[in-house]
């Protein structure tokens, strides 16, 4: 499936607002007589520790363009570049060996890129 178009958050959030804030985008859309069609795509960049408050951007693929908002915004296309994945089950912010452990894999796989 080509995806092309995306409703997307881009800012702060406390960590347990991230699935309020893909709530509040799902409705967005479907407010717009849309669909979302694929699950959506949640990137941490920054965590502030301590505060439980996350950097993040939130890409939910939709079916068609919709307009944007003040808090969401249309895109097309996105591009995505210099990034790594990786997956981790648990807490946003995993125990520091654990963190650890996924930073030296990331450091890792871009020594063999």
């Amino acid at each position: 499936m080509d995806i092309k178009h995306f409703l997307r958050f881009v800012g702060e959030t406390p960590y347990k607002g991230v699935e309020a804030t893909k709530q509040e985008m799902c409705a967005y859309i479907t407010a717009h007589q849309a669909s979302q069609i694929g699950k959506p795509i949640t990137l941490i960049y920054n965590a502030k520790l301590g505060t439980g408050i996350l950097g993040a951007e939130i890409f939910v693929p939709i079916d068609k363009p919709i307009p944007s908002s003040k808090k969401f915004k249309y895109t097309q296309n996105p591009a995505i570049k210099g990034c790594i994945m990786s997956k981790y089950k648990g807490h946003y912010l995993p125990p520091q060996a654990e963190d650890e452990e996924l930073k030296q894999e990331a450091l890792a796989k871009i020594a063999e890129m």
